[in-house]
C-alpha cells in the first residue's frame, strides 16, 4: 500500500495534480465518445455541441496562463 506520509509535501501536491490531469483527460475522452448519444438525447445542433465541448477548454486556457504567470512570479516550488 502506498503511504503518502513518507513523501514530502511537494511530492504529494505533484501527485494530486497528476491525478487531477488524469481524471480530466478521461473526462475529455469519454465526452467525445458519448457525443452522438448526448447530441440526440438533448437535441443539440453541431454548433451547440461544439460550444459545450469548448467549455472544457476555456478553464484549461485560463489556468495554464495563470499558472505560468504565478510560476514566473513566485517560482515553481512556491507555485506548487
Amino acid at each position: 500500500m502506498l503511504r503518502l506520509s513518507r513523501f514530502k509535501a511537494t511530492d504529494r501536491v505533484l501527485l494530486i495534480i497528476c491525478l487531477m490531469y488524469l481524471i480530466t483527460y478521461i473526462d475529455r475522452v469519454n465526452i467525445g465518445t458519448a457525443a452522438p448519444v448526448m447530441q440526440k438525447e438533448l437535441g443539440l445542433s453541431n454548433v451547440e455541441l461544439g460550444l459545450a465541448f469548448s467549455a472544457f477548454a476555456y478553464p484549461y486556457a485560463f489556468f495554464q496562463i495563470a499558472g505560468g504567470w504565478l510560476g514566473d512570479r513566485l517560482g515553481p516550488r512556491m507555485t506548487l
